[in-house]
This record gives structure tokens, C-alpha cells and sequence, in this order.
């Protein structure tokens, strides 16, 4: 089951920018994109610190990888850094519960991001520590830590309507340490890339998003940022949109350079799918969802998609189609005449 996951996983294509002396003065070793960039409507569902989870064994201090396995000389045994668990978390205030899903991951629930000890594990002063990074985290490893390279999976699928996340992450014992996040909407039959910040490859960072129509259904282009991870080892903070249903989200350490990835915290933001769902993605044609119709301006091809892009329903050309049919859900609805087409989304409830 693992190998079927991650085959699937690893497409992460890194397109190659063209560097000049400009291009290296543009890069941003802020601590990521912090958490006021969102306008947010949606309320928290989920806020997660790890403060909760059992810490398998401690090294000597914070910069030590936690995930890796430790041999103990006395008993001349190994101590397991990692282990494999599924938890069930319940939303804040709204019924239903995510599911966390650990596999290959390490818990230290008291321990800070690693650059706020010195190297002997002395308290640095002043403390670097990014603001808003708490600390406590699940350490995700890398291949090599035990048998393969562990993830972070979090289910929302109980979940109506996901509007957004909000997390932070640090690096175990170093700098230059990234992260991949993704995402799936088709109940884990697929894998996309949601964020791709690795490590100091500043110019291959970009960023999707499932709320992106580009005027067909999702057909997402990446977004490329200038955010590097050089200073991961005191701690970064990142925010992405979503604005989807039936969402599943995965945390994998950097791809390309193997290296155990913390994350200290994580906000989900959704609950109810909003009213004004139905927004105009592209124009020409007025389309309207109203009473289970799909009602257009004038005869049309229409088509409808569900959240994963498969075609669920059409009517080759009509003004009005019934969605009395459809399961509940988010839907994309096209429709298009000889020299217009618009692209709008649903709520079916």
C-alpha cells in the first residue's frame, strides 16, 4: 500500500527559471508567508500544537533528528524514534472529525524549533525563534529512517467545505530544510501538489490552488514563489487557500535533498459551504443554480463536473438541466455556445 501511495506522490516537476545576478537578489529568506496574507471568513475547525503526543525517546537536545532510532549501548537495544498511529480529531465547534494519519513520524511535545539552542544545547540568546511557531511538532522523517519516508496525512473528508490552512514548520538539526504539502480530492486516488518550498531552491518553490479555474475545471498552474527554506531552523510560517470539499492533505519531507521535516502547528479553517458559492470563474453566458436547475442565459452545451474533474452530467444543448439527481456536494458547471462560455461553481445540498 505504501509503494502504490508514493508512486503516485513523487511527480513533482521542478521547472527551471533562467538565474541571473537579479534572480539571486530576489530571494526571500523571510519566515515564510506568515499568517495575515488570507482574508478568512471561515471559522477554526481544527488547531493542533502536538503538545498531546508521547515523545519515544529524547536525544540530547532539539537540533537531533527525533525521528531517527537510537542505539543504546547498556542494553544493546534499539530505541524506536518513530512509530506509526491514527488519530481521530474533533472539530472545534462544528460536528464530525479529521483524521490523522502518522506513518514514520516522531513527537516531541515540549521541544522548541532547533536553532533556539546552541550547539551544546545551551539556550542561544537572543532566542531566534520565528514568532507564532510554537513549540511541540511532529517530526516526519526521512527515507532512512527506518524503512522508507514517512508522512503526515490529514482527512477532511467530514469536513462540507475546507476554506484554508495555516501551519509552521522547522528544520531537525540544520538549515536549508523543506517541505512538500499535498492535497487530494478524489478520496486518495490522486495526489497533487498544493506548496513546494524546498530547502535554499528558491527558484523551483511554487504553489496550487484547488480553488484555481483557469476556465477549465480544475486545470491548476503553479504559481511560483521566491520563499526559500534557509532559515527553517528556526521555524517558518505558511498559509494556503483551498476553498474545496472532500479534502485530504499529506505532509512529506523535501524530496530532493532527504532531510526529516517539523511541523509545530496546524489551523483548519472551513464548516458550511458558503451561500455565494455560485461565483462567475469565466464570463459570456449568465448561469444560475436555482431550486435543483441549472438555468443559462440562452441554449447551451452544459456540463458537470465533480470536484475531481470527471464529467458527472451534460445536456448537449439546452437552457435549463435538473440537478435533482446529484449527491450533495461542490460542482463546476460549464457552459458554452458557439462564441461564449462560462464557468461557475455549486453547492447541491
Amino acid at each position: 500500500m505504501k509503494n502504490k501511495i508514493f508512486t503516485r506522490l513523487f511527480v513533482l516537476s521542478t521547472m527551471a527559471l533562467l538565474l541571473s545576478n537579479l534572480d539571486l537578489l530576489a530571494q526571500n529568506t523571510d519566515p515564510g508567508t506568515g499568517w495575515d496574507n488570507l482574508i478568512i471568513s471561515s471559522d477554526v475547525v481544527i488547531e493542533e500544537d502536538f503538545t498531546t503526543y508521547e515523545h519515544l525517546h529524547s536525544r540530547e537536545h532539539t537540533n537531533q533528528g527525533n525521528s531517527k532510532d537510537v542505539f543504546d549501548e547498556g542494553t544493546f537495544e534499539w530505541i524506536w524514534g518513530h512509530r506509526n498511529q491514527v488519530k481521530d480529531i474533533p472539530f472545534i465547534n462544528y460536528l464530525g472529525s479529521a483524521t490523522f494519519t502518522f506513518d514514520t513520524c516522531a513527537f516531541a511535545p515540549t521541544w522548541g524549533v532547533a536553532y533556539s539552542l546552541n550547539s551544546d544545547g545551551t539556550p542561544r540568546d537572543p532566542d531566534p525563534t520565528t514568532e507564532g511557531v510554537s513549540n511541540g511538532f511532529v517530526e516526519v522523517s526521512r527515507q532512512g529512517y527506518g524503512d522508507t519516508r514517512g508522512y503526515f496525512m490529514i482527512d477532511l473528508r467530514q469536513l462540507p467545505y475546507v476554506e484554508a490552512i495555516q501551519y509552521s514548520h522547522s528544520s531537525s538539526g540544520g538549515v536549508r530544510r523543506g517541505f512538500a504539502l499535498l492535497f487530494s480530492l478524489n478520496d486518495s486516488l490522486t495526489w497533487d501538489t498544493l506548496r513546494y518550498q524546498p530547502g535554499d531552491a528558491w527558484n523551483t518553490s511554487y504553489t496550487k490552488s484547488p480553488a484555481d479555474f483557469p476556465g477549465d475545471p480544475y486545470i491548476m498552474t503553479k504559481k511560483m514563489n521566491e520563499y526559500n527554506c534557509q532559515v527553517s531552523g528556526n521555524g517558518m510560517l505558511w498559509e494556503d487557500q483551498i476553498k474545496a470539499s472532500n479534502v485530504m492533505l499529506m505532509f512529506i519531507s523535501n524530496p530532493t535533498s532527504e532531510q526529516a521535516v517539523r511541523i509545530h502547528d496546524l489551523k483548519v479553517y472551513g464548516g458550511d459551504a458558503p451561500t455565494g458559492i455560485n461565483d462567475v470563474l469565466s464570463g459570456g453566458l449568465t448561469v444560475t443554480s436555482v431550486n435543483d436547475q441549472i438555468v443559462v442565459s440562452e441554449p447551451a452545451f452544459i456540463e458537470v463536473f465533480s470536484c475531481d474533474g470527471a464529467v458527472v452530467k451534460n445536456a448537449k444543448v439546452d437552457d435549463v438541466m435538473s440537478t435533482s439527481d446529484l449527491a450533495d456536494g461542490i460542482y463546476v458547471v460549464k457552459a458554452s455556445s458557439a462564441s461564449k462560455t462560462t464557468t461557475i461553481k455549486i453547492l447541491k445540498k
